[in-house]
């Protein structure tokens, strides 16, 4: 037994390493073939759950929608913390009540902590169109008859040149000449204190002021400078400012008024407002579309009928040079070939000698 054995191996030296090399192709046939029976099943189970979504579309939907989770209800008293506003259901009731009985007023004020005011009246009143909204905007009690059918104005002596620029922006809003000692329909003042011009505005229109609180400690400088004091009546419209820019800035908002309203129909209001942000500007881009020195000059006149205070000239890139610098003429003739336009020495001497530049700062951006 044991010689024929040994005989065998002789006699078949490969047989082992065959049995081997079969042994290892055995484990790889069978992965393979369970993919292919993975796959298959895999086809066969979506085919069945499209046919089943083609045959029962109204379960698929029904299982999907009960899946959602359920809304949370909102507390019909409780108030919207973003807009401040009172539910559906609340308003719903007040209007439900009888009209036999006298109807209960309603607190329609609201506060506004970011700027520390209180604000009585409506919150948007749509006799007045203005942009930007003032700070403060309340509609009076409307009167009947009035005591003036025209403009006129009536305003201090100008003693520097900026009260005589403001004074100028008034009389061009009205497009009357402003009288010092003859009743007007519009009065402006001037007054070191805003208290005081308050007060002055009240007494000279014989009404009451109305009541309302201000933190002007929370008020810098520059929001401070632009600040002024409006009340219109029966005898007229009194605008009053601690300085120049602030009557320069109400004439602007008596443009937007007198646009809508002629001296006769002219809302029974109060008006205190200043700049909720010192910076307050617009661009424009020279560069890319090159604009007129007039364009430039009603593109001011504009930014400053919105009360914005400052220009933003942009003026070189890579795609042209706008500026002529008398020292580097090259920066200019480089550009000739693709945008010949630029501004001249005389160009910018003629901006910077107009009276544009009281209302705005300009800024050049190079680069």
């Amino acid at each position: 037994m044991r010689a024929r054995g040994a005989a065998d191996a002789a006699a078949a030296p490969g047989a082992a390493p065959a049995l081997h090399a079969a042994k290892g192709r055995g484990p790889g046939v069978f992965a393979v073939l369970g993919s292919l029976a993975a796959c298959g099943l895999g086809l066969w189970a979506l085919l069945a759950l499209r046919l089943h979504s083609y045959a029962a579309p109204a379960a698929v939907s029904k299982t999907v929608l009960e899946r959602k989770p359920a809304l949370k209800r909102r507390d019909p008293g409780e108030r919207d913390k973003d807009t401040h506003r009172p539910s559906p259901e609340k308003n719903t009731a007040a209007k439900a009540q009888p009209t036999g009985k006298a109807q209960p007023k309603t607190n329609t004020t609201r506060r506004n902590s970011s700027r520390g005011l209180i604000l009585r009246g409506k919150p948007k009143d749509r006799r007045f169109a203005l942009v930007p909204r003032p700070q403060i905007l309340e509609g009076l009690q409307q009167t009947t008859s009035r005591s003036f059918s025209n403009w006129s104005l009536r305003a201090f002596r100008p003693s520097s040149g900026e009260e005589r620029w403001a004074l100028e922006a008034l009389e061009s809003v009205l497009q009357v000449s402003a009288q010092f000692d003859a009743p007007g329909a519009v009065t402006a003042l001037l007054r070191a204190e805003r208290a005081e011009a308050r007060r002055a505005c009240a007494e000279q229109l014989g009404l009451p002021l109305p009541s309302y609180r201000v933190h002007e400690d929370e008020q810098k400088d520059c929001q401070a400078k632009d600040w002024h004091f409006a009340l219109s009546g029966p005898k007229g419209l009194c605008c009053a400012a601690v300085r120049p820019a602030g009557l320069f800035r109400f004439a602007q908002t008596l443009r937007q008024l007198a646009g809508e309203h002629s001296p006769a129909n002219l809302p029974d209001f109060v008006l205190e407002d200043w700049p909720r942000f010192c910076w307050r500007g617009l661009q424009l881009d020279a560069v890319r579309h090159f604009m007129p020195v007039d364009f430039l000059k009603r593109y001011i006149t504009a930014l400053a009928h919105f009360k914005a205070n400052f220009f933003h000239w942009h003026l070189t890139d890579d795609q042209s040079w706008r500026l002529f610098v008398r020292s580097r003429p090259a920066l200019v003739n480089a550009s000739r070939l693709t945008s010949p336009e630029f501004y001249s020495e005389q160009d910018v001497q003629e901006l910077a000698a107009s009276s544009l530049w009281r209302t705005a700062r300009a800024l050049a951006t190079f680069g």
